[in-house]
């Protein structure tokens, strides 16, 4: 529900930015050279996409930074113990 209500808000902002002249789309797609609408009619539909890689992807994120605190911390304590002894 969070990601269609992203997509039909994300639309109607592109719809009104581009509408007041706040921001233009290039006429061309600058990567693959096709012709594209103002907004690209794909445009809500990419947000909800990265919306939806952000949230997948931070658990694993979140994990392997857990993970590197572990072993600097390890790292730290075999260096201190080697400098007491």
């Amino acid at each position: 529900m969070v990601y269609l209500a992203a997509f039909f808000i994300t639309t109607w902002l592109e719809l009104i930015g581009t509408y007041e002249g706040t921001w233009k789309w290039a006429a061309i797609d600058p990567v693959l050279q096709l012709p594209q609408g103002n907004p690209p009619s794909g445009v809500a539909a990419w947000y909800c996409l990265v919306d939806a890689v952000a949230i997948g992807g931070a658990p694993i994120v979140f994990k392997s930074w857990q993970q590197l605190q572990q072993l600097m911390v390890k790292v730290a304590k075999k260096k201190s113990d080697r400098i007491q002894n």
